[in-house]
This record gives structure tokens, C-alpha cells and sequence, in this order.
């Protein structure tokens, strides 16, 4: 996306990661909050002016470089990225850097580590369903809310750790089982305390209800354990 469009998919590369292998805002950068973290298992590259002045793009552009290394060097098998400024440029750029790097970049749709910020994207309590392997089709949050989730999966073994950052909310969401042996019992860790630990059984209506929920031929699901927040 470029400019105005620059700003969607980024907004949607935070949003909704998991339907995209690569994700190239140009001239179009705003502000690095808790969601960058969101960009795990996304491809990621920006370009920006380095006189890009309107609406702090090129300050916000330094921001997300920072953020983004910093994130990188924490998880180096995540959080592929690049940020560049264009030297001597303003609105105006290059743009015919980022596809080429884009093509290059592949889809993860079952992830080793998901790590997904929960929030309204709009204001009008426009949450996500769902992301990678979960599903929050059963969260209630309150205006405002949001919640971290973080998920990671090691052959039958799944930890999970939800942490509340602002607002109130409640219900259960769905952990969508696939990648394991199913011959043998997945463990499932809740914030510390094991809550699944038996063979899991595999049943043609949450097929049908993966494909409703996901929309996507990569995640037809045929198990899940549903997980109460509280």
C-alpha cells in the first residue's frame, strides 16, 4: 500500500497477520504501540521518506525500525523485517522495492509461537474472530478492552499464556489442534496450570466450523479445546 494505503495495510498486516505472507507499507507509517508484537509471524518491510514530515511518517518510520530490531533480536526466527529511509526523499519514494522483496516472503499458517494483542481495530467494537490456530468467536470484551495472547507449540505440547491489558474481558476462546500426533495426548498449559492432558477427538463439525471461521484452505481443523479465561 502506498500513502493512504500505506496506512491500510499496515492497520491490516497488525490486525489480521495470519492471511498474509508479507506486508509492504510505503510512505505510510504511524504510531508503534503494543501491537507490533502482532507482526511475529509476518513479513514485514517499510519505506518512508527521509523528509517525509506530514503526520510524523518519517519519525514514526524510526520507530518501528527501532521496535521491530528490538523484537527481532529477542525471537531471530521471527519478526522478519525491513525498515528503510529513503534518504533525500520526501512523500514521493522508490516504490519499486518492496514487491520484489515481498514474493520472496511465505505464509505461516501454523505457527511455533503465536503472539497476538486482541483489540478493537476501529473504535465500534470490531474485534478479531480469530488469528492463526485460535479462535475468539466466544470472548465478550468491553469497550476498549484488549488482552495478549501467546501461544506456543512444541510437538503435543501447547502453553498458553492471556494477560489483560486494559478493560474487562470474559468468556472462552478455541485452540484449533493440528501438527501433533494424535496417536498420543496433547498437553495444554493455561498461565501456569495444565488443563488438557488426553488424546484429542477429531470431529467432522468443527471441520465444517474451521472453514466457516477461517475462510482459508491452509487451516481446515478437525479438533479443538476450548479454553475458559478465568
Amino acid at each position: 500500500g502506498i500513502s493512504e494505503g500505506g496506512y491500510g495495510s499496515l492497520r491490516l498486516g497488525l490486525f489480521m497477520p495470519d492471511y498474509f505472507g508479507g506486508v509492504g507499507p510505503m510512505a505510510g507509517a504511524e504510531f508503534v504501540g503494543e501491537h507490533a508484537k502482532n507482526l511475529r509471524n509476518v513479513a514485514f518491510r517499510m519505506e518512508v521518506g527521509e523528509h517525509d514530515y506530514a503526520y510524523s511518517r518519517s519519525d514514526f518510520a524510526r520507530k518501528w525500525k527501532s521496535e521491530l530490531a528490538r523484537l527481532h533480536q529477542d525471537s531471530p526466527e521471527d519478526f522478519i523485517h525491513e525498515v528503510n529511509i529513503q534518504e533525500g526523499r520526501d512523500h514521493s519514494i522508490d516504490y519499486t522495492l518492496v514487491s520484489p522483496w515481498l514474493v520472496r516472503q511465505t505464509r505461516r499458517t501454523y505457527p511455533k509461537r503465536i503472539t497476538y494483542e486482541y483489540y478493537d481495530l476501529d473504535g465500534k467494537n470490531s474485534y478479531s474472530p480469530a488469528v492463526y490456530y485460535l479462535g475468539f468467536k466466544n470472548l465478550s470484551p468491553e469497550k476498549g478492552s484488549s488482552m495478549t495472547f501467546d501461544v506456543k507449540h512444541n510437538g503435543n505440547e501447547f502453553t498458553v499464556e492471556t494477560k489483560k491489558n486494559s478493560g474487562n474481558i470474559s468468556g472462552f476462546f478455541d485452540l484449533y489442534i493440528d501438527k501433533v500426533d494424535f496417536t498420543l495426548p496433547v498437553k495444554i498449559s493455561h498461565n501456569g496450570k495444565v488443563i488438557f492432558n488426553e488424546e484429542v477427538t477429531l470431529n467432522k463439525g468443527i471441520i465444517a466450523e474451521s472453514i466457516a471461521l477461517f475462510g482459508d484452505p491452509e487451516r481446515i481443523f478437525a479438533a479443538k479445546i476450548t479454553i475458559p479465561l478465568d
